[in-house]
């Protein structure tokens, strides 16, 4: 190995038992060549980790674990790995559900999250045209003829905007408002 080497592993101050065992003079070479990993990046990488859209939970948890391997938390590494997830979840909803139980372990967590999913995906293929969250924002309530609306006897004040390149009705191009589909 040369010269060079022996100078490197006296380097390693080994009493002299463990100088003469081959496994423990391989380890600390290879951890004196071995990739160094910055933990201070490597921790700033897991902890700005957040589930990305279209990612699924099952990928954000692997990656997450992914990540934690090289942080060095030793016992915390779940509990990190597990505020992780509840913090980077894109379910808003979840995440608060996940905050309430104080008792929540990494094991829960995870469980809880990927049953969650599941049952969305099975609901998107029970009720594909389920709008209620995307349809009921533009919904007007159903009036009948001839009844109003308090808000409608009060004129209606607009900020004076540029001009829209959609009608507010309707979300067409402009057009006047007797010619609206949505005019009613």
């Amino acid at each position: 190995m040369g010269d060079r080497s022996e100078g490197i592993l006296k380097s390693f101050a080994l009493s002299e038992e463990d100088a003469k065992k081959y496994s423990v003079v391989i380890g600390e070479f290879n951890y004196h060549f071995g990739e160094r990993r910055n933990v201070i990046y490597d921790r700033a990488k897991f902890n700005s980790r957040s589930q990305q859209e279209g990612e699924s939970v099952e990928d954000f948890i692997y990656h997450v674990n992914a990540l934690a391997d090289h942080c060095g938390y030793g016992q915390l590494r779940d509990e990190m790995v597990r505020d992780r997830i509840v913090v980077g979840i894109r379910d808003a909803k979840l995440s608060q559900k996940l905050q309430m139980d104080a008792e929540l372990s990494l094991d829960k967590a995870t469980k809880l999250v990927r049953e969650i999913e599941a049952i969305k995906l099975q609901q998107t293929t029970l009720r594909p045209d389920d709008t209620t969250d995307v349809g009921a924002v533009n919904r007007k309530p159903f009036r009948r003829h001839g009844q109003q609306n308090k808000q409608s006897l009060k004129p209606r004040q607009t900020p004076p905007t540029q001009p829209s390149v959609t009608c507010s009705r309707c979300g067409q191009a402009p057009h006047s408002r007797m010619q609206c589909p949505a005019r009613d």
